[in-house]
Order: structure tokens, then sequence, then C-alpha cells
């Protein structure tokens, strides 16, 4: 064989005859005794090997036993001699010849003995660590080889100046030959070389679990001792052979400079949005078009589709500018004209789309009518009707139209004369038919578009998990046209940005750029649902973030301004007089003028031209006067400002004018930037404004505001005998049917009250109004009642009626506010209860709260710091940013995502892809969650109890003529503790659901008796409940008992359970005792300690049902009432003025002191309370407000 002979060409020259008769001859002469082929025994390896001219390839297992030869050839062969031919088959063989490639001298050499191994001592391992060993340890990484031979030694890196046990690459190992087709690998585990270098890569692509290289030289030893000999590849050689992986279907980072000259990199969004339509997991979750339901408001309002930004207010060429008829093989475009036929006149029509949306499945147009002028002979555009034209009445899109407009005695389509208004007679858009046809027609070729909105995100996180605070702020997206359910999951959050040198809105810049030049441009794509490439421009649905962020990203002072709302122009005042304060708070209470992004950009525009003139002090009281300011432009002010002063100070130390020369150094500092380049880049961007586009976070405003503020109070009321009390009743809740554990953290939840999480507040919005009925005052347990009627509206997932909803949800905000004002109306110094205000629109115009909550953002911090964490801290943006992009091209390979590669596209291996098969690593990656619903049961595996079906309740309860086929009384079945619904709540035998029958068209209450499971059914024995019409004080909640009427008890399949309902008991009507009788478990073992809890041993069965429960609010909303508030605006002003009067009077419940006030009582001092009443001074409501900590109270 040639030396310059490649592999390809060597594997084509062992399959031709000449070659295999060759090796044929020289295997007889082998046996003959010409050569010895046979295998030694163990222990008699030579001690010289004979020469051989480099590595081979050793057969997986000893010669097979022996054949059906004749007898004559199987006494002629020693048993340990090798059997069969060489391959392929040529047609003069046998045929029942056997084929052996590997039984000449190669599969007659045995494995080298073991070499003896030193004890090391290994650091302590972390968890992630030891669950990947076990991973290995049960097959995942690794297999068991076979011996290797053929061992031969590669040159080090060039770079090493030492060798030490943890320095070596696996290219300064020994390589032993081992059994396996490198062609085959290559093409198993593409574009891996093979299973080792695949599956040790993809440590580094788990986004919570993070090895350090010594964690995987661990990882790797570990490998290697289960894989005998195997070679496993070193983390600084994966390194190396990564790039190849990063540039098939990495993000592609690039390194930025920004207006500030501040360095950092961003990840590419054409490169992410690509591998997304080309994701066929993620794919068919997506859609572009708007929704809109059949019943209009009274209808659903399920995701941002049904919002208002997306289905009516964007322009036309955002929202969607096309579809296609796959019948008609034509492209309708908006604005163009088409030809319909008319349902009831059956004649065609020419009409002009406006708008395309969805509507129960079906594609309909918005579009104006056409008529044909007798004047000019062109066609004229009807302003004043609009029509839903279905997709299936059209008949010819513009380019057909163009070439045959003349048959149907029709002007061409070019010739539009405008839009004509038949009341008014007015003419507008008179030169539309310079715009034909549409520019996007033009710039797709022939290719669908899709429109492809996005959510933006900005945070500032911590990169260190220690104490000292390292700000990295990150800039993450989501595809806002996935469903809800799936858009939720964390592997669906992209990474763009992270810096902890430039500023958000410096990075923002690149951002906007890239979104401005794609939606000029368009994105190429792969579309793997339709198979065809298709034409993206991607756009953004709003800015989410926490309320500094979202203060920042408008241009807006802030929380702590005069003007301290973002979307309107609410006003504080220093006026504290009683008539002042009723208005001012009257307006607290209602959105106010609404601010405008003109409005802005002239408020910014003058505070630039000012400090081009050389003022310093002007922009301060401008900012304040207009609550307007520009962060990303204060960089540059603040440098001018330090500059200025300097320059001043020589001009006067030097005798000159004061202000000579300011102006032209600030003409210096711009170094030619324009005022566009020095200001937000948000405002530039066509079609979004800041003040509408930036929802209201319930994360940040309900649970870690409201809520927050709440609870802190509450707890700070407690003695010490009040907080024991507290905490007993928390622990004797059951809260496993609001979806949580068997039981609270009553110790976290009480005494660490200022240091809880969004999680905690959440459990607390649900329990609050539970157990703090008699711990506080009145006022303030009227206030939780109406936070346990808000939180889960607000949370809610599902609208079917948006106008129901709306109705409900502002007699919630109305109810709470009012609470807290009757309470203290020092709570109207929190902007946070102003903002709750603006909820109820952004609901309607961007779909449900929850889509725009931040949770599933806030818990990727965790990744971004675990990267932080393992980079150099050398170039921390750069290097965390290739992390994310290995992690994503990770997650884009093995979920079957299409690739370019320079064979062509193609998706990555088959064995690649069958990871997601595996369940550790599914769970690693973040792609193990299931959706929320499914149409099988999943019931306990354990404490199953097995018995015949006749000794169950059900049997009693189901008709016979109701028993599925296969059923008897003999049958045997299953009675399990709990099971999943298809909603994914838990039941648990004894817990409360609501369910609907085939037969009843209304929700029901039931208590499960039983559940039991015979083969493929499962049966729910249901004891029928029936909530009171009236709420029972003091929980605002109505009770509920058992049904008297028949029938009381019946069973039900597990498909017609809707839901888990919480339910507690009557503590306050039945007056629990506190007892000492809960054993207390330390180290997962029983103690003789007790701590307190609450035995409702009187009157069990006196239960209410828990209307606060976040948890399927969708039902459970349904049993609630709206709570009275005033109706009118004159009631409205009349609570207003009698709480300013009450607080002026020193009536209204005081809120206890903050720690600073108890600090100084404790060292003798007197807080401002004691104060006043020591002084005679008025309990004026004055704002005072203190600054932001980072991470507090945003």
């Amino acid at each position: 064989m040639e030396a310059s002979m490649t592999f390809e060409q060597a594997l084509a020259h062992e399959d031709e005859e000449g070659h295999t008769a060759h090796v044929r001859r020289l295997q007889q002469r082998s046996r003959e005794g010409e050569v010895a082929r046979s295998s030694p025994r163990p222990g008699d390896m030579p001690s010289t090997p004979p020469a051989r001219p480099g590595p081979q390839m050793s057969s997986p297992l000893p010669p097979s036993s022996p054949p059906p030869f004749d007898a004559s050839d199987d006494e002629s062969l020693p048993l340990h001699a090798a059997v069969g031919i060489h391959g392929p088959a040529q047609p003069s063989d046998r045929a029942n010849e056997i084929y052996d490639n590997y039984a000449g001298n190669l599969g007659a050499r045995s494995s080298s003995p073991p070499q003896p191994t030193t004890p090391s001592h290994d650091p302590p391992l972390s968890p992630h660590v030891m669950d990947a060993l076990y991973a290995i340890a049960n097959g995942v990484v690794g297999s068991h080889a076979r011996a290797r031979e053929g061992e031969h030694e590669e040159g080090r890196d060039s770079d090493h100046d030492s060798v030490s046990e943890y320095d070596l690459d696996d290219d300064d190992l020994p390589e032993p030959a081992i059994m396996e087709d490198p062609v085959q690998d290559a093409a198993d585990w593409w574009p891996w070389r093979n299973k080792r270098e695949c599956l040790m890569d993809l440590f580094g692509a788990f986004p919570r679990a993070v090895f350090s290289d010594d964690e995987l030289e661990i990882v790797r030893w570990f490998a290697q001792k289960f894989s005998h000999g195997e070679k496993i590849p070193s983390a600084r050689s994966l390194r190396r052979r990564r790039k190849a992986i990063l540039r098939l279907a990495g993000s592609r980072p690039h390194d930025v400079v920004g207006t500030h000259k501040n360095h950092y990199t961003c990840t590419d969004l054409a490169t992410l949005i690509q591998h997304e339509l080309a994701n066929p997991i993620v794919r068919p979750h997506l859609s572009s078009l708007p929704k809109e339901s059949a019943q209009g408001n009274a209808g659903e309002h399920l995701s941002a589709h049904y919002g208002e930004r997306w289905a009516c207010e964007v322009e036309s060429n955002l929202a969607c500018p096309m579809v296609r008829s796959v019948p008609l093989r034509m492209d309708f475009y908006v604005a163009e004209p088409a030809l319909r036929t008319n349902p009831y006149t059956r004649c065609l029509e020419p009409i002009w789309p406006v708008r395309w949306f969805e509507r129960d499945g079906i594609v309909f147009a918005r579009a104006h009518p056409m008529f044909t002028s007798d004047d000019n002979g062109k066609l004229w555009i009807e302003a004043d009707e609009l029509l839903d034209v279905p997709l299936s009445e059209f008949e010819l899109d513009f380019t057909h139209l163009l070439t045959a407009h003349a048959l149907y005695s029709l002007p061409s389509p070019t010739a539009v004369a405008g839009m004509y208004s038949l009341s008014t007679q007015e003419v507008t858009k008179p030169n539309i038919s310079e715009s034909l046809p549409n520019p996007l027609r033009t710039l797709a070729r022939g290719r669908r578009i899709i429109s492809l909105p996005i959510w933006l995100y900005c945070d500032d996180t911590s990169g260190n998990t220690s104490k000292k605070w390292n700000k990295h702020n990150s800039f993450l997206f989501t595809l806002a046209g996935l469903d809800p359910d799936f858009a939720l999951r964390p592997s669906n959050i992209h990474f763009l940005a992270t810096s902890n040198i430039a500023p958000p809105l410096e990075m923002l810049q690149e951002i906007v750029r890239q979104v401005k030049a794609l939606r000029e441009s368009g994105i190429a794509a792969w579309d793997c649902k339709t198979n065809e490439e298709v034409l993206v421009l991607p756009w953004i649905l709003a800015f989410l973030g926490d309320n500094p962020m979202q203060s920042e990203f408008t241009s807006h002072v802030g929380l702590t301004g005069k003007l301290f709302c973002r979307m309107c122009k609410v006003m504080n005042s220093s006026d504290n007089t009683a008539e002042s304060q009723a208005r001012r708070f009257a307006s607290f209470m209602k959105p106010g003028t609404e601010r405008t992004l003109n409005e802005t950009k002239a408020a910014l525009r003058t505070q630039f031209d000012g400090v081009c003139q050389g003022f310093t002090s002007k922009l301060s009281a401008q900012a304040t006067e207009h609550g307007v300011k520009d962060k990303h432009f204060n960089v540059l002010y603040e440098e001018f400002v330090a500059a200025a002063k300097k320059l001043r100070d020589a001009n006067t130390s030097q005798g000159r004018g004061r202000d000579e020369g300011v102006a032209e150094l600030f003409t210096k500092l711009r170094r030619g930037r324009s005022f566009e380049e020095l200001m937000n880049p948000i405002l530039s961007m066509a079609d979004f404004n800041p003040h509408t586009d930036t929802p209201v976070e319930i994360l940040h405003v309900v649970l870690l505001g409201i809520i927050k503020y709440f609870w802190r109070d509450a707890v700070s009321r407690q003695t010490s005998e009040g907080k024991a009390t507290l905490r007993a009743r928390l622990r004797s809740l059951d809260p496993r049917s609001l979806g949580l554990s068997s039981s609270l953290q009553a110790n976290v939840l009480v005494n660490y009250a200022g240091s809880l999480t969004g999680r905690d507040f959440r459990i607390i919005a649900q329990v609050a109004p539970i157990v703090l009925y008699d711990l506080v005052p009145p006022q303030v347990y009227k206030a939780w009642l109406c936070v346990g009627r808000l939180t889960p509206l607000a949370f809610q997932h599902r609208i079917t009626n948006l106008t129901e909803y709306l109705a409900k949800l502002e007699n919630a905000i109305d109810a709470l506010l009012l609470a807290a004002l009757d309470w203290n109306i020092e709570w109207f110094n929190k902007p946070k209860f102003h903002i709750l205000i603006h909820l109820p629109a952004h609901i309607r115009r961007f779909g449900p709260a929850t889509l725009t909550a931040t949770e599933g953002f806030e818990s990727h911090n965790a990744v971004i710091r675990k990267r932080s964490v393992h980079s150099t801290r050398q170039a921390p943006s750069e290097e965390i940013a290739q992390s994310m992009s290995f992690m994503h091209a990770a997650r884009h390979l093995v979920c079957g995502g299409w690739v370019e590669a320079p064979e062509g596209r193609r998706t990555a291996g088959p064995e690649v892809r069958a990871l997601m098969n595996d369940r550790v690593f599914a769970r690693l990656m973040g792609l193990s969650h299931n959706s929320t619903e499914s149409d099988s049961a999943q019931v306990a595996q354990r404490h199953v109890h097995h018995c015949r079906f006749e000794q169950t309740i059900t049997s009693t309860l189901l008709a016979r003529r109701s028993q599925p086929a296969g059923l008897t009384q003999s049958s045997n079945v299953q009675i399990v503790p709990h099971m999943e619904l298809v909603n994914g709540d838990r039941l648990y035998t004894s817990a409360f659901i609501l369910f609907r029958r085939a037969d009843e068209d209304v929700l029901a209450l039931g208590r499960v008796r039983e559940i039991s499971v015979c083969a493929a059914h499962v049966f729910l024995s249901v004891e029928r409940w029936t909530p009171d019409a009236q709420t029972c004080a003091p929980y605002d909640m109505p009770c509920i008992s058992p049904q008297v009427a028949e029938p009381a008890n019946i069973a039900i399949s597990y498909k017609d359970a809707v839901c888990v309902v919480h339910t507690f008991h009557n503590c306050a009507r039945r007056d629990c005792r506190q007892t000492s009788t809960r054993v207390r478990w330390q180290e997962r073992q029983l103690t003789e300690l007790r701590d307190d809890e609450f035995k409702h041993e009187s009157f069990p069965n006196d239960l209410v049902l828990n209307l606060a429960q976040i948890r399927s609010a969708h039902f459970v909303q349904t049993l609630r009432q709206l709570a009275p508030v005033p109706q009118t605006e004159a009631e409205h002003t009349a609570m207003v003025w009698a709480a300013v009067m009450a607080h002026r009077a020193g009536t209204q419940v005081q809120r206890p002191p903050g720690q600073k006030a108890k600090k100084r009582k404790a060292e003798g001092g007197e807080d401002s309370a004691a104060k006043r009443s020591r002084t005679g001074e008025s309990h004026d409501w004055t704002l005072q407000r203190t600054r932001l900590t980072p991470g507090f109270d945003r």
C-alpha cells in the first residue's frame, strides 16, 4: 500500500477481489506453519513481540467455537487456531462459509497485563461529580473494551513546561488499539469523532452542573478505570477540538466595542433564531400568527398571540406580513390587492388585506373592500369598511392578478389610486401604488416569511458565589411565539451578552443594531416543520426586567423621582395640606396621563442641547421636572462635569472667564458622536414604545413588593408568644393540595421574614389569610384578605374570558388599594402600589401576566454565575459567552437540530440524538420537563394495596352498566395512595377536587376516598361536598359541607377530575387550641422534642375552601365573588378624604417601627412617632425615601 493512500482509499482497496485473494493466501500459509499465528496462553507472552509495521486492530473475541465444518476440516485445526477466511465474500465461496477479517496475526495476540497502580489522594467530590461518576459506572460513558495493542506515543503539546499527573493530555498517553470502526463511530457520533469524545465533551454543556478541570480529571480517571484501558480524552484536548463544534452549531459570539469604548462579547441573534427554526423539538410549538378569539373580549386570552400589541398595534408587515395558500400555491401579502370569491354573490372581488390572524384554527385576513372608479379606471380602497375574510375565499394573489386582471375586467393591481372614505368623501394615501408590490415580496424571493417576536430581558447578578458583589449585567431572550407552557421551560431561554464593565444600555446598542439589520434583510433559515428555507423577521415584543432596569430602559428617572411612574405622569408633591394629600392619593389610585415617546425624546434633546452649550447644572433639574433621565448619556455627562469643574477652577486661578472653553470641552469629549449614538438606543427602534412595552412584572411588584411589605409588617407586630402561635398554625396546615411538600418551613417563614425569596412569598400569599385572622388588627387582616384575592388572579396563566377576568382583577386591585389606604396612607410611599394599577392594561396588551414574569430568567442567573465562577476572570464577558455558546450548541445537536455542515445540511449522528432518551442526561441538560398535561395516568408505585375489585369502594358505586369491558368483580386492582391528574396536580386520598362529569356541565366539589387502578382504568371514589353560597367570617371564603342529596358518593374516571383544591379547618369558629404534641425530626431521626401545633379535634369536618390558592386559579376563581368597592367617583373621594383625616388625627393603625428606629430606641433615643407626640407635630404624610440597594426592593 502506498504511503500516500488515504484512509478512505484504503477501505476501498480492502474490498477489492485481488486484495482479498492475497490475504487469503497469506492466511493459508500461516495455517500451514510458515508463520506462527497461534494465540499464546496466559503467562506465555513472548518477551519481545514480533516487529509490526504499526498499530493494528485486534479481534474483540477469541476464535469462536468450531463451526459445523466437515470432520476432516475440524481435526486439521487446533482448538485455539483462528477459523474462517478473510472477507468480503467472493462468488466462488461456499454457501456456508464463515468469514473473519481479524483471524490473522492481529487476532492471535492477547492483551498486555495490567500495570500496577499507586494509591492517590483525590480531593473531595462535589455532588454533580458523583452523579457523573454514577452515570459512568452504569454505562453512560465508556464501554467494556477489549484488549488493545500497538501502543504508541505521540508528541506532547509545545506549551507544556512540566509534566504531571494532571497536565497530561490524551495525546500524551499511550493509545492501545481497540476494536471499533472509526468510520461508523464518526457517523454515529457526528460531529464528534467517537463516543468517548462526545460524552466527555458534553460534561461542559450541563447548565447547572459545571465541572472544573480538576473535577473533569477525576471523572476521566474514573471512566478510564471502567473502560479497561480505553483512552478517554482530557479536558484540554476537548477544548481544542471544541472549536469545530462551535463553528458548526454555536451561537457565534463576537467582540464589540461600545459607544463608551467598553469591550464586551455578544452572541449572534440571527444564528440563535436559525437554530430554533431548525430544532424539531422547538419548532412544532412555535406559531407566527396573531390570534383572536371567536367570542372577542369575552373569549380566551391564552398567550402573547392574543395581546393587542401583536394582534392590533404593531405594523402589519411585522405582525404577519403574509400567509401561503398551500392548495393554490400562492403567497398573499398585506398591503397588496388580491382577489377573493364573495360567498354570498359567488362573484370575484378585489380586496386589500391589512392584517392576518388566526381564529379557532382558521386563518383570516382583515381586509378593505376595493372598487373600480369610472373616472380614471383605477382601483380604490374603501376606508370605512373592514371585512374578516377566511383564507379559503382567496383566489389570486398580487403576482397572478398582475398577469390575469384583464380576464376579470379589472384594472392592473398596480393602479391603486388611494384610500377613499364614502362617508366623508376624503382621499388618503394617494401615492399608495408606489409601494406595490409589497417590498417584502421582493425580499422573500418566493420564500415564506415568518414573523418572530421576542421577549427581551436584562438583569444584574453577581458573578461570585461569595457575598462579594461582582455585578454582571446580562441580556437574555425567549421566543414570544412559543406555546405558553412550553415557553416557560429553562431550556428555551437564550443568552445574548453579559459584562461586568459595560453598562446595560451600551450593550443594548449592539442588540438593537442586530435587530434593526435583521428586520431590513431578514434571516434565511431552514424550517424543519415545512422542510423549506424561509425568511424570518425578528422584532422585540416587550422588554422584561425588574422595576429599576425597566426605568433605565425607558430613560426614566426611577422609583425615587418626583414622577416615579415610567408609564404615566402621576406625581408626588411636597404640599402636605389635607386637600393636597387627598388629591394626590386619588390620582395615585388610578392611571395618570400617559407618557409618550415623542415627549421623552424632546426632553432628552433639551437636556442634550443644554449640555452642548456648556451648562452642567441644568440637567438634574430638567430630569426632576420631566421624570426623564438617560443613563446612557449620563456616562458622558458625568465625565464632562468632572472635566468642566477642573477647567473652571483653572480659568478662575488664571484670571480667565469661568465658563471659557467649557462648551468646546464637551465637543471634544463627544468625539464626533451624534445625539442618537449617545442616547438610549431603544428609543430609535420603530414600533417600540418603552413606556407601554415594559409590562408590569408581578414577581417584583406583587411577591417581592406588596406581599413582602405586608409579611414583614405582620411578623414585626408579633411578640414572642404571637410568633410561636404563628409558627404552630403554619405547621398545622396541610399544604400538599397547594402543590407543596407535606409541611411548611414555619421557622424559616417567621424567624427569617426579612430574608425570604419569591418562592416563600408565593406560599405566604396562599396561607397568610388562614393563620393571621387574630394576630393582626382588623384593618391589617382586611388587607391580607385582599392579597389573597389579588395574587391568584395575577398569577392566573389561563384566561378563558378576558372581560370577566379583567373585571375581577380590577376589582381586586381597587379593594387592595382601599384596604391599604384604610390601614395607613403611608403605604402609598411605595410606588409599587401605583404600578399595580397598570397591570390590567398590560395583560390586555401582552397576554397573561405569567408570560412577562421573570422567575425563569431570574433562575437562569445561576447558570451565568456558574460560568463566571469557572472562568479565568481575565475576560469574563468573552469566556461566559463562549461557554454559553457551547451549551447552546450541545442542546441544538442532541435535540436533532439541523446545521449547515461542509457536506450539506444535516443533523447530529443517531447516537448523539439518542442521548435525549437517557433520563439522567436529559435532566442534567435541562430538557427533561414533561408537558404540563399528559393523557396517561401517573400513579404511585409504593405503598400500593392489592385486592379484588369487589373489595373496593368503587365497586359499590360504579354501576355495572358503566363498568368498562373486561372489568369484573374478581379482577385484580391496586389501591394507590396518590397519583397525578391530567393537569399535573398531585392527588392524595382524602384530598378535595373539582370535577366535571361527562353528563354534567358545571364544576362540582368532592373529597376523594379511594384511588383504584385496574389495567388501563383509574377510578376515583368521590364523596360529594357543597360550598356555601355565602362566605364565612373572618376568612371571606366559603365553608363546605358534605352533600345531603343523593347520590352523595360517586365513582368517576380520573380524567373527570379538573384540579385539586386546598381546604383548611375553620379554627376561628371552633377555637382550636395550641398543644405541644408535634414530633420534631432532627437529622432524619425522631426525637423526644416536641413542637407546638393545632389539633382539629372539634368538628374536624368544619372546613373552608381556600380561594387564595394560585394553582388552577382559573377554576377556583369561578367560585369567588367580587369585593365591595365604591362604585362612584364621589364615594371613592369620600373614602380617600376619610383616610387622610384619620391619619392626621392619629387614629389609623400605625406601622411597626423599622430596625433603625428600634436601634435608636434601644440606645436611649426616640423614634419619629414619639418625637411627634412629644413636640405636638402633626402626622403629616411626607415623602421620605431611601435609596435602593442592589437586590433589594426591586
